[in-house]
Protein backbone atom coordinates (compact mmCIF):
# COMPACT_ATOMS: atom_id res chain seq x y z
CA UNK A 1 0.00 0.00 0.00
CA UNK A 2 2.85 2.38 0.88
CA UNK A 3 4.38 1.79 -2.54
CA UNK A 4 1.17 2.80 -4.32
CA UNK A 5 0.88 5.96 -2.25
CA UNK A 6 4.52 6.79 -2.95
CA UNK A 7 3.95 6.13 -6.66
CA UNK A 8 0.89 8.42 -6.74
CA UNK A 9 2.74 11.15 -4.85
CA UNK A 10 5.67 10.92 -7.26
CA UNK A 11 3.35 11.03 -10.29
CA UNK A 12 1.46 14.01 -8.93
CA UNK A 13 4.68 15.80 -8.10
CA UNK A 14 5.93 15.10 -11.61
CA UNK A 15 2.77 16.62 -13.07
CA UNK A 16 3.04 19.64 -10.83
CA UNK A 17 6.75 20.04 -11.58
CA UNK A 18 6.04 20.29 -15.30
CA UNK A 19 4.15 23.51 -14.61
CA UNK A 20 6.89 25.08 -12.49
CA UNK A 21 9.22 27.69 -13.98
CA UNK A 22 12.87 28.05 -13.00
CA UNK A 23 12.43 31.63 -11.70
CA UNK A 24 10.26 30.88 -8.75
CA UNK A 25 11.01 27.20 -8.35
CA UNK A 26 12.50 27.38 -4.86
CA UNK A 27 9.49 29.10 -3.31
CA UNK A 28 7.07 26.77 -5.04
CA UNK A 29 9.26 23.79 -4.16
CA UNK A 30 9.06 24.67 -0.47
CA UNK A 31 5.31 25.13 -0.80
CA UNK A 32 4.90 21.90 -2.77
CA UNK A 33 6.73 19.74 -0.23
CA UNK A 34 5.55 21.34 3.03
CA UNK A 35 2.98 18.60 3.63
CA UNK A 36 5.64 15.83 3.44
CA UNK A 37 7.08 15.03 6.84
CA UNK A 38 9.57 12.32 5.81
CA UNK A 39 12.84 14.09 4.89
CA UNK A 40 14.10 11.18 2.77
CA UNK A 41 10.94 11.14 0.66
CA UNK A 42 11.09 14.90 0.34
CA UNK A 43 14.71 14.70 -0.84
CA UNK A 44 13.86 11.94 -3.34
CA UNK A 45 11.00 13.94 -4.77
CA UNK A 46 13.19 17.03 -5.08
CA UNK A 47 15.85 15.00 -6.92
CA UNK A 48 13.17 13.56 -9.16
CA UNK A 49 11.93 17.06 -9.97
CA UNK A 50 15.47 18.22 -10.72
CA UNK A 51 16.09 15.22 -12.98
CA UNK A 52 12.80 15.84 -14.77
CA UNK A 53 13.74 19.48 -15.35
CA UNK A 54 17.16 18.49 -16.68
CA UNK A 55 15.67 15.88 -19.02
CA UNK A 56 13.16 18.38 -20.37
CA UNK A 57 15.92 20.90 -21.01
CA UNK A 58 18.09 18.28 -22.73
CA UNK A 59 15.12 17.21 -24.88
CA UNK A 60 14.46 20.82 -25.85
CA UNK A 61 18.11 21.28 -26.82
CA UNK A 62 18.12 18.08 -28.89
CA UNK A 63 14.91 19.13 -30.65
CA UNK A 64 16.51 22.46 -31.55
CA UNK A 65 19.61 20.69 -32.85
CA UNK A 66 17.48 18.34 -34.96
CA UNK A 67 15.50 21.25 -36.39
CA UNK A 68 18.74 23.03 -37.29
CA UNK A 69 20.07 19.89 -39.00
CA UNK A 70 16.81 19.60 -40.98
CA UNK A 71 17.05 23.27 -41.99
CA UNK A 72 20.61 22.80 -43.20
CA UNK A 73 19.99 19.55 -45.07
CA UNK A 74 16.47 20.07 -46.41
CA UNK A 75 15.87 23.83 -46.24
CA UNK A 76 12.92 23.45 -43.88
CA UNK A 77 12.24 22.29 -40.35
CA UNK A 78 8.73 21.03 -41.13
CA UNK A 79 8.88 17.25 -40.56
CA UNK A 80 6.10 16.53 -43.08
CA UNK A 81 7.92 18.41 -45.85
CA UNK A 82 11.14 16.64 -44.94
CA UNK A 83 9.34 13.28 -45.15
CA UNK A 84 8.15 14.01 -48.69
CA UNK A 85 11.53 15.43 -49.72
CA UNK A 86 13.18 12.22 -48.51
CA UNK A 87 10.69 10.16 -50.48
CA UNK A 88 11.38 12.23 -53.62
CA UNK A 89 15.11 11.69 -53.14
CA UNK A 90 14.56 7.96 -52.65
CA UNK A 91 12.48 7.75 -55.85
CA UNK A 92 15.10 9.64 -57.86
CA UNK A 93 17.85 7.35 -56.63
CA UNK A 94 15.79 4.25 -57.38
CA UNK A 95 15.34 5.50 -60.94
CA UNK A 96 19.15 5.50 -61.38
CA UNK A 97 19.45 1.77 -60.74
CA UNK A 98 20.22 -0.46 -63.71
CA UNK A 99 20.59 -4.17 -64.24
CA UNK A 100 24.14 -5.40 -63.75
CA UNK A 101 24.91 -3.27 -60.70
CA UNK A 102 26.28 -5.01 -57.64
CA UNK A 103 24.41 -5.04 -54.35
CA UNK A 104 27.02 -2.76 -52.77
CA UNK A 105 26.56 -0.09 -55.43
CA UNK A 106 22.77 -0.26 -55.08
CA UNK A 107 22.99 -0.01 -51.29
CA UNK A 108 25.34 2.99 -51.51
CA UNK A 109 23.01 4.66 -53.99
CA UNK A 110 19.62 3.93 -52.38
CA UNK A 111 20.43 3.00 -48.82
CA UNK A 112 19.40 -0.07 -46.88
CA UNK A 113 16.24 -1.68 -48.31
CA UNK A 114 13.03 -1.72 -46.33
CA UNK A 115 12.94 -5.48 -46.61
CA UNK A 116 15.50 -8.09 -47.64
CA UNK A 117 14.71 -11.72 -48.44
CA UNK A 118 17.42 -14.27 -49.18
CA UNK A 119 17.31 -17.73 -50.76
CA UNK A 120 20.41 -19.90 -50.69
CA UNK A 121 20.65 -22.89 -53.02
CA UNK A 122 23.49 -25.30 -53.61
CA UNK A 123 24.93 -23.19 -56.41
CA UNK A 124 23.59 -19.62 -55.99
CA UNK A 125 22.52 -16.96 -53.54
CA UNK A 126 19.31 -15.17 -54.57
CA UNK A 127 18.19 -12.00 -52.82
CA UNK A 128 15.09 -9.88 -53.10
CA UNK A 129 15.31 -6.29 -51.89
CA UNK A 130 12.16 -4.26 -51.39
CA UNK A 131 12.10 -0.48 -51.33
CA UNK A 132 8.82 1.20 -50.39
CA UNK A 133 8.13 4.80 -51.38
CA UNK A 134 5.16 6.99 -50.57
CA UNK A 135 4.91 9.36 -53.52
CA UNK A 136 1.61 11.11 -53.03
CA UNK A 137 -1.59 11.69 -51.12
CA UNK A 138 -4.86 11.19 -52.95
CA UNK A 139 -7.95 12.78 -51.48
CA UNK A 140 -11.31 11.11 -52.05
CA UNK A 141 -14.76 12.19 -51.05
CA UNK A 142 -17.00 9.41 -49.94
CA UNK A 143 -20.66 9.37 -49.02
CA UNK A 144 -21.75 6.98 -46.30
CA UNK A 145 -24.92 4.96 -46.66
CA UNK A 146 -26.47 5.98 -43.35
CA UNK A 147 -25.29 9.55 -43.28
CA UNK A 148 -25.94 12.58 -45.41
CA UNK A 149 -22.44 13.91 -44.72
CA UNK A 150 -19.70 13.74 -47.27
CA UNK A 151 -16.46 12.64 -45.67
CA UNK A 152 -13.03 13.41 -47.10
CA UNK A 153 -10.30 10.82 -46.79
CA UNK A 154 -6.61 11.21 -47.51
CA UNK A 155 -5.16 8.00 -48.87
CA UNK A 156 -1.43 7.60 -48.75
CA UNK A 157 -0.48 5.49 -51.74
CA UNK A 158 2.75 3.62 -51.77
CA UNK A 159 4.86 2.10 -54.49
CA UNK A 160 7.18 -0.86 -54.07
CA UNK A 161 10.32 -1.52 -56.03
CA UNK A 162 11.58 -5.10 -55.98
CA UNK A 163 15.21 -5.73 -56.85
CA UNK A 164 16.36 -9.28 -57.50
CA UNK A 165 20.02 -10.20 -57.15
CA UNK A 166 21.72 -13.39 -58.18
CA UNK A 167 25.15 -13.87 -56.64
CA UNK A 168 25.22 -10.18 -55.63
CA UNK A 169 24.48 -8.86 -59.15
CA UNK A 170 21.17 -7.13 -59.97
CA UNK A 171 19.24 -9.20 -62.51
CA UNK A 172 15.61 -8.01 -62.27
CA UNK A 173 13.87 -4.73 -61.39
CA UNK A 174 10.15 -4.91 -60.71
CA UNK A 175 7.92 -1.96 -59.81
CA UNK A 176 4.54 -2.32 -58.15
CA UNK A 177 2.22 0.65 -58.29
Amino acid sequence: MKHWILFLVIMLCGLVSSCVTDKNFKSQEDEKYKHISDPRLKERLQRLDENTRQLKEKTRQLNEQNKEKMRQEWGTDDPIKVLFLREERKQKRLSLISIGMTDRIVEELCGVPDRRNQTITSSHVHEQWVYVTYPRFITKRQEFKYSEDMVTFDYLFHEKTYLYFEDRVLTVIQKEK
